[in-house]
């Protein structure tokens, strides 16, 4: 919704979020009817729900974005689709954006996980 809606959002964050939507088309989940989500579209791309599309479109239209924090355990099925999204944003962002980026910590619970906060004022 941030990334729909930039303008009405000062921060957003993903926590073990799917960032390249046609990854969860492809992917198979028990109990989960993933057509009667998406109406059984094979590809997702370039419309509302594509996070790469939107960064894209903001960035065409000179849009600034909210803060964006995004974090994923290093042993979540999605590690490698938020790294893959973490870099497509550094490519795109400008030099006034900032990172921090903190690999393979530990939480208090045991729970590794890589964090990437964003802060931004444009693409």
């Amino acid at each position: 919704m941030a990334l729909s809606s930039p303008s009405h959002f000062a921060k957003a964050a993903s926590m073990s979020g799917v960032m390249d939507i046609d990854y969860i088309l492809h992917h198979p989940f028990d109990n989960f009817s993933i057509e009667a989500v998406t109406g059984g579209k094979t590809t997702l791309h370039g419309t509302p729900s594509d996070l790469y599309h939107l960064i894209r479109e903001n960035k065409k239209n000179g849009v600034l974005l909210p803060e964006l924090y995004q974090t994923c355990g290093t042993e979540d099925f999605l590690y490698e689709d938020n790294l893959a999204f973490r870099d497509f944003l550094k490519k795109k962002t400008s030099t006034r954006n900032t990172w921090k980026l903190l690999v393979n910590t530990t939480s208090s619970f045991g729970i590794k996980a890589s964090r990437t906060y964003w802060s931004g004022s444009n693409v």
